[in-house]
């Protein structure tokens, strides 16, 4: 069987975008406006407390609306929360002022995906696949999304030559070997499942359930 309503929707991570206290801008070395405030929402959501620090974000955004760093990092919080569509059009703003930001991009994929929005979860993550070839949580996530959209050539196309690197990813090996079943290889693709399936005791079983979430470092 496959992973929950939405391929691997269950067990994908959620990865918010960093925001640097310390160095919020490292060429003017300056400190985000009012960084006390925003530092209590950071915690709050790092220790889990998401409608705290949704609520801190707004009002954060309500003074500096133009924070389009805050803006990713109150998607995230909303996508924890389960309110998907206030999690896309907060990607989206951020967007609107850090087009070029994957990492932005890449959240508001993984929101589409956790909504059950395959098509445009796509459209997102092969905008950040092509900037960061070697994000194996894209990849996956992408290649999962191509395949429930019956594009499995593509997905085998774009991870088969990543398998090397990621040969003890259970996730990887997972949605690998189920394109390449699909696509008419049964014989290798059920040798990667089968083998998830020893290693995981279930090949319906997460290998990771973990939401990553790195404050100074890289919160994202």
């Amino acid at each position: 069987s496959r992973r929950g309503p939405c391929g691997i929707l269950k067990w994908m991570r959620v990865v918010p975008v960093l925001l640097l206290l310390a160095s919020f801008s490292a060429a003017a070395q300056q400190m985000p406006p009012d960084a006390g405030l925003l530092k209590s929402a950071l915690a709050a959501q790092q220790s889990g407390h998401f409608q705290t620090a949704i609520q801190e974000y707004e009002h954060y955004l309500k003074l500096y609306p133009k924070m389009a760093e805050v803006r990713a990092n109150l998607g995230v919080a909303l996508v924890h929360v389960g309110r998907f569509d206030e999690a896309i059009h907060q990607d989206r703003l951020a967007l609107s002022s850090l087009p070029n930001n994957p990492a932005i991009r890449k959240n508001l994929g993984l929101a589409y995906f956790k909504k059950g929005d395959l098509k445009d979860a796509r459209e997102e993550l092969k905008v950040v696949h092509k900037a960061l070839p070697r994000d194996v949580q894209v990849a996956i996530v992408l290649g999962d999304c191509d395949m429930r959209l019956g594009k499995a050539k593509e997905a085998v196309a774009m991870l088969a030559p990543m398998e090397a690197e990621n040969k003890a990813n259970t996730d990887f090996e997972y949605v690998l070997g189920t394109a390449l079943i699909a696509t008419g290889k049964p014989r290798e693709g059920a040798r990667r499942v089968e083998a998830v399936a020893r290693k995981t005791k279930s090949a319906s079983a997460p290998a990771s359930g973990r939401e990553e979430q790195i404050m100074p470092k890289r919160y994202r």
